[in-house]
């Protein structure tokens, strides 16, 4: 025979229990200070599978075939920036 499960009753709390701290006043200026001031960016020479499709006149998932059969060959090399991937030419002689 199962055991009842045991119910167990919340017990009350006072309203002042859990006091959220304060942030001291000068906080954005604190933050600035740890965090540099630069905006990321995608590798320079860099292009996208939908720029690449855009420009041979492909359709997305060919020119995602090719560029990583371009990829797997060494001539391509992928980077992901973002949740997105950029590919840059890793060879000039092709």
């Amino acid at each position: 025979m199962r055991d009842k499960k045991r119910v167990v009753q919340p017990t009350a709390r006072s309203h002042n229990e859990f006091v959220k701290p304060l942030a001291p006043p000068d906080l954005w200026e604190q933050l600035d200070k740890l965090v540099p001031n630069r905006v990321a960016s995608p590798p320079e020479n860099s292009f996208t599978v939908e720029e690449f499709s855009k420009r041979k006149g492909l359709s997305d998932s060919h020119a995602r075939k090719v560029v990583n059969d371009l990829c797997r060959k060494g001539h391509v090399c992928r980077v992901k920036f973002g949740g997105k991937f950029y590919y840059t030419v890793a060879n000039a002689n092709l």
